[in-house]
């Protein structure tokens, strides 16, 4: 994440926690703040999944996505922008390598350490740190999506790496 959106992040904080002290206990402004930031992140993914679509089913290439700023100059998506609008187109243009005519390498059986660089499960929660490192087998495979054994849960494609080994999940 780049200073410029983590600096416009805690500006919002800032104010928020002002506004809200004399009547929100901090503990839920933080946790408030966080599920925000959660619920963006994943919005965001999504958003990058279903262009990365529509531009593959169309044939196009990633200079067809425009930002809204482009037509009305207002400051637009603020938080996509904020954050840096290359790391956006970016990760339409991993949506679009990552899953050939719509099939990815990985299928059910399968087994996939999930990288300790994931952070949130494909339901928008936050990855538990067990879950990060371990091997776990495939049990359904859905669009960029997998839903691992043992932990039951949803998490991206990019999340996760195929090995060789054992299908039981190995916490380290």
């Amino acid at each position: 994440m780049n200073t410029e959106y983590n600096t416009v992040y805690g500006q919002f904080e800032k104010i928020f926690k002002e506004q809200a002290e004399s009547f929100i206990p901090e503990d839920d402004i933080k946790i408030t703040l966080k599920m925000e930031k959660i619920r963006f992140e994943n919005a965001e993914k999504n958003a990058a999944q279903f262009i990365a679509s529509l531009l593959k089913e169309r044939g196009w290439s990633v200079d067809k996505v425009k930002k809204h700023q482009d037509f009305s100059k207002k400051y637009c998506p603020h938080r996509t922008l904020d954050k840096g609008w290359a790391s956006f187109i970016n990760m339409i243009k991993d949506f679009m390598k990552g899953s050939s005519g719509g099939e990815t390498k990985i299928k059910v059986g399968d087994k996939v350490r999930v990288k300790e660089s994931a952070k949130q499960y494909a339901t928008g929660e936050e990855m538990a740190w067990f879950v990060k490192g371990s091997i776990y087998e495939v049990n359904q495979v859905a669009g960029n999506k997998i839903l691992l054994s043992d932990i039951m849960s949803w998490v991206w494609l990019d999340d996760v790496a195929p090995v060789n080994g054992p299908s039981k999940a190995c916490f380290q």
